[in-house]
């Protein structure tokens, strides 16, 4: 997949690919990592349309480092094998320039004694390519950097661990078949400067859309076949990166761990469920029945134990299904006053019939009280729909098995809601219609959450069915984890705004913001 970048006769090129052709035609199974080098191998050994790539696609599992600590300073960090003779695809030494030029340019910003990191030199010619990186930053810094060229690493621990240390990663390939330095990147929760030519960005695009994509720092690697292998655009570009991660970087941090989050329980990349694809696809006698009792068995349970044991939770945790019944009893009770919340996952339950009764009879108990209904529209919707187990999705509830037939339609119901309304509210409807809050959201969510005032129930969605999964009562103390949540919400809000239009849906958003701000 590398061939026309390492400037190759092409006569040699072309032998390079009859060989790999070869290789893989005569191959009981084949593999590739991400999409980008899966479908490269497609079109390779398969005719047109034979083959999804899907099928002979893995993905790595995402680690978790056990240093958290950073550096005081700003550091960046890039790694990898750099040999400096694949340098016009690494492109580490557009790392280094760009470094150097960011100091330059911004030093206020990028602040003082900031500190790049490079991971990946060969033990051949090293002292010669170490002293041609600093070299280099200093060229474009104008002064002395601290530059630390050092060799390449084996230990992915230790790696990892350092990786965390930073405050950004940058992974800068002209082309990049999947790009596992900015994989561990998101596993250490390091907001990371990447390349769109890449098999990660490929991923992320396909599987989760903006929501993700808009969690990165992506940069279109423009390159050169003459002279330097990048062009001045590309320093700059660079540089104007790391002044956004450094100026930015409470968000940008925030970002990270996002991501994470997103792709862990959304797209669900543990290594388990890799090494489990990865049985599947050899037809390993492991089946899907196994596989699910391991995720019942885990997933929920190291949840509800990580809750309990930071004494976040006011009652036992429950299915999120049971919540409702809760739900419908506090406002019987008029247990709350001011507003309720429903972030994310809008079950059936909760926007019939009977759930419009309950609603409208808490809006008239409580004259200034607001009701928000924020729920999963569009590329969202796609994403969640993707994460679904149709074998699970049995319809007792006259939903459509399909998944996304099944999502379209309670998306339907949701914004049919304001109908349901009017109907039960007759000639009264028009003194309720704007305290009634409808909120499309255009990407997906790892955690759903319904607030009532103070209370919290948190979801995180770790089962394929959203209404199945255990959810958890949040005590109303402030703890650093209901904090998190608090503050993951008011995010996800900041990006709605950004991606909504119309003056009364942006007004509905910056309400909801209001009361988030004053819930954290």
């Amino acid at each position: 997949a590398y061939n026309v970048y390492k400037n190759l006769d092409p006569d040699k090129s072309i032998r390079y690919e009859i060989q790999q052709k070869e290789v893989f035609s005569n191959s009981d199974y084949i593999f590739a990592v991400g999409p980008k080098l899966s479908k490269k191998l497609c079109t390779l050994i398969y005719r047109d349309n034979e083959y999804d790539y899907k099928d002979i696609m893995i993905v790595p599992g995402l680690a978790t480092p056990s240093i958290k600590l950073q550096y005081p300073y700003f550091s960046a960090i890039t790694f990898g094998r750099l040999d400096p003779f694949i340098d016009n695809i690494k492109l580490a030494s557009l790392a280094v320039s760009g470094f150097g030029t960011a100091y330059r340019k911004y030093p206020d910003i990028i602040g003082q004694e900031p500190m790049l990191t490079i991971y990946g030199l060969g033990e051949d010619n090293y002292d010669k390519f170490k002293g041609d990186f600093i070299k280099i930053a200093e060229e474009y810094a104008g002064r002395r950097v601290n530059v630390l060229p050092l060799k390449y690493s084996k230990d992915r621990n230790f790696l990892l661990n350092e990786l965390s240390k930073h405050h950004v990663c940058l992974m800068l390939s002209l082309h990049e078949g999947f790009g596992l330095v900015g994989w561990e990147a998101i596993s250490a929760e390091v907001p990371l400067i990447l390349s769109k030519n890449s098999g990660i960005y490929e991923l992320l695009e396909e599987q989760l859309g903006g929501a993700a994509i808009g969690c990165l720092t992506s940069i279109d690697i423009l390159g050169s076949s003459s002279g330097k292998p990048f062009k001045e655009d590309d320093i700059e570009n660079v540089a104007e990166s790391l002044k956004i991660v450094k100026h930015n970087y409470v968000s940008k941090k925030r970002d990270a761990k996002t991501l994470k989050e997103l792709l862990l329980y959304l797209g669900n990349y543990t290594w388990e469920n890799t090494a489990l694809n990865f049985a599947e696809k050899l037809n390993l006698d492991f089946s899907a029945e196994m596989a699910q009792q391991y995720y019942l068995a885990n997933k929920p349970n190291f949840m509800m134990a990580l809750a309990e044991s930071a004494k976040v939770i006011a009652e036992v945790a429950q299915q999120r299904n049971e919540h409702f019944d809760e739900l419908w009893n506090l406002i019987e009770k008029n247990k709350f006053k001011q507003h309720l919340i429903l972030f994310g996952g809008v079950a059936s339950r909760l926007c019939g019939d009977s759930a419009v009764k309950h609603y409208s009879k808490w809006l008239r108990t409580n004259p200034k009280s607001l009701l928000f209904i924020c729920y999963e529209s569009g590329s969202g919707l796609i994403a969640r729909a993707q994460s679904l187990d149709e074998a699970r999705l049995i319809s007792d509830d006259s939903l459509p098995v399909n998944a996304q037939q099944r999502l379209l339609l309670k998306e339907e119901n949701v914004r049919n809601i304001i109908k349901e309304f009017a109907l039960e509210l007759g000639d009264e409807f028009f003194n309720y219609r704007e305290r009634i809050h409808l909120i499309p959201m255009k990407h997906a969510l790892t955690f759903y959450t319904i607030i009532l005032d103070d209370i919290i129930y948190y979801t995180p969605i770790v089962e394929k069915r959203s209404s199945l999964s255990i959810s958890m009562k949040l005590d109303n103390k402030v703890t650093p984890f209901r904090k998190q949540i608090v503050e993951s919400i008011y995010y996800h809000l900041q990006i709605i705004k950004q991606e909504s239009e119309g003056t009364e849906l942006i007004l509905s958003i910056n309400r909801l913001i209001a009361i988030i701000n004053q819930i954290k």
